[in-house]
């Protein structure tokens, strides 16, 4: 445990340290987040089989990828996250250091340059400390083929947030087909782009988006049929009684993630959505909608879980962006948010639903 918490200790030092060379800048946030990032890279590639709930599993996958024709991951893998696995055991001889240091590689470059294209003119401080603060630091050493699609996917709103053109739209569409090969639940990320695509988002949106994801509770056993014919191979767990296809328990800690969440949209209720300004919020905060319905979801089915990260990873740019616009009492909330992330993160280390800890090396 002590390497995780040693890990956030180290990168809030050094964003105080950033914080005392003035104003943020591009090349500044390239090297806090490079010098995040780099600690974070070692910890994940130079971590041992049982560091991570599914880590073993993974590795014993690229093991037979590489070495057992027509195995079951070549089978039901996805060709993407196979491929991956065959390229890197053919150069490396099956190296599985070289193995996880590519998978984290591939994650960390992707959430960095998402963080990077998408601040502006403000620190990369607070994204990188949700990011692990968040969960998503300790899940990605877990779910490694799903990371490796939403580190690829949601730079589809790095493109579109950026420019909406016909080579976006193509570009945004490859993105999404890449990302896809490496997790099929990747295809939720075409609702970013829809949502992207859309002229004007205010608060009617947003409570058309509510009532919708509603509908969509209500109806959620026929929402479950159209998904089990789009995915066939989930229906054979669901017969077989498998515990991700079971209801989980709503504890105090999500209630209290949800009530966050709520809390965030009122705050984004009193920006003025006619500013052009505020149109990039309350994007972020539609996003955040899908997220915080998907989390009320799984007391159906647990396995929806895993469709909201691809939602609640734009927390990341969306709860710095409200707190800079809350101009009289903003160093009290930035406060109250580390120290927050703190306990949050602490929590997860204590119930380890991640297998992160204890931590050991290779």
């Amino acid at each position: 445990m002590s390497v995780h918490i040693l890990l956030l200790v180290y990168i809030c030092i050094l964003g105080f340290s950033f914080s005392c060379c003035g104003q943020p800048s591009g090349k500044k946030n390239l090297v806090f987040v490079i010098c995040s990032f780099v600690p974070m890279f070692l910890i994940q590639t130079f971590r041992a089989e049982t560091v991570g709930l599914d880590t073993l599993a993974y590795i014993n996958g690229y093991y037979r990828i590489n070495n057992i024709k027509g195995c079951w991951e070549v089978k039901n893998w996805e060709q993407g996250y196979v491929f991956l696995n065959y390229i890197i055991g053919k150069i490396t001889n099956c190296n599985v250091q070289v193995f996880l240091g590519t998978i984290n590689a591939i994650i960390l470059i992707g959430i960095g340059y998402f963080i990077l294209k998408n601040i502006g003119n403000k620190s990369a401080f607070w994204p990188v400390f949700f990011y692990i603060t968040l969960n998503h630091y300790l899940t990605s050493m877990c779910s490694m083929r799903q990371y490796i699609a939403i580190a690829i996917g949601i730079n589809i709103y790095t493109i579109l947030n950026q420019k909406q053109s016909k080579k976006a739209y193509v570009a945004s569409i490859l993105l999404l087909v890449v990302a896809f090969g490496f997790h099929t639940t990747a295809f939720i990320l075409i609702s970013l782009i829809i949502i992207c695509s859309l002229k004007k988002v205010n608060r009617k949106t947003i409570v058309t988006s509510m009532l919708a994801c509603t509908v969509v509770f209500l109806c959620f056993d026929f929402t479950l049929a159209v998904f089990f014919k789009v995915f066939p191979k989930y229906y054979s767990y669901f017969l077989a009684g498998h515990s991700k296809f079971s209801g989980a328990v709503f504890g105090n800690i999500y209630t209290i993630f949800l009530v966050f969440k709520i809390f965030v949209l009122g705050c984004v209720f009193t920006l003025n959505p006619n500013d052009k300004k505020n149109k990039e919020i309350y994007i972020l905060l539609l996003l955040s909608i899908f997220g915080a319905a998907v989390s009320i979801m799984t007391v159906r089915i647990a396995l929806v879980w895993r469709f909201g990260y691809y939602f609640d990873i734009f927390l990341l740019l969306l709860i710095p962006n409200v707190i800079y616009r809350i101009k009289k009492i903003q160093p009290i909330l930035f406060l109250l948010l580390a120290i927050a992330g703190w306990l949050y993160y602490i929590f997860l280390l204590y119930t380890n639903s991640a297998g992160c800890v204890p931590y050991q090396v290779f």
